[in-house]
């Protein structure tokens, strides 16, 4: 009986060479094709989003909600603020959490209005013009020497402005900001009157303007 069987059973043919490989060459096509749709897509959202950050800011119509700050720490700062790091939320001397406590820097069309922290060391004295409130980075006037350059390579927009503080007029902010497409800001802040501090946050259109 099992010879009968065995006579039925037929040997499996195996396909050309050919029809294989030709399988394959349609397969590595259609995933090729995918990853292509893909980055085409990621590249146009990207293109997207960067123009939508050039345009907000060619309109100097813009805001960045501040939600950390990077101090530039002397041996005297960094000593005083790892003894406050136990309050201030796990943040460190390099890096302080700022995020719910609206500090911000808003540029209007030639205006610049900012209310910022400062952490860091006061160079030289304000001549009595600021008082022990007033140790903040603001400013609340127009802007001088703005400028926009657009870097599509690097993929970011610098700018660069100067301003007075709003309480002591011997005071002059050098302003850098760099703006980037998926929202992101760094302003590094410099002055003769102080060490430079750098903040980080979100960029997005003034409130009034959307």
């Amino acid at each position: 009986m099992s010879l009968a069987h065995n006579a039925y059973l037929k040997p499996m043919k195996k396909k050309p060479l050919y029809h294989r490989l030709f399988l394959v060459a349609v397969m590595a096509m259609v995933f090729q094709s995918c990853g292509s749709s893909e980055n085409a897509a990621e590249e146009t959202q990207n293109a997207q989003a960067f123009q939508a950050v050039s345009d907000l800011v060619a309109s100097e119509m813009y805001r960045i909600d501040v939600e950390n700050a990077q101090p530039f720490n002397t041996a005297a700062t960094t000593q005083v603020l790892n003894e406050l790091a136990p309050y201030m939320n796990g943040s460190t001397s390099g890096n302080i959490q700022l995020s719910g406590d609206n500090y911000f820097l808003e540029v209007t069309q030639g205006k610049v209005k900012a209310n910022m922290p400062f952490f860091g060391q006061q160079l030289q004295g304000s001549g009595g013009n600021r008082n022990s409130q007033d140790v903040g980075v603001d400013m609340n006037g127009m802007t001088e020497d703005y400028a926009a350059k657009v870097l599509e390579r690097k993929q970011k927009i610098e700018i660069y402005f100067e301003a007075d503080d709003v309480n002591n007029k011997t005071e002059r902010y050098q302003v850098f900001i760099n703006a980037y497409p998926n929202q992101r800001a760094t302003i590094q802040v410099t002055s003769s009157q102080r060490t430079v501090i750098r903040y980080t946050g979100r960029i997005h259109a003034v409130p009034d303007a959307m």
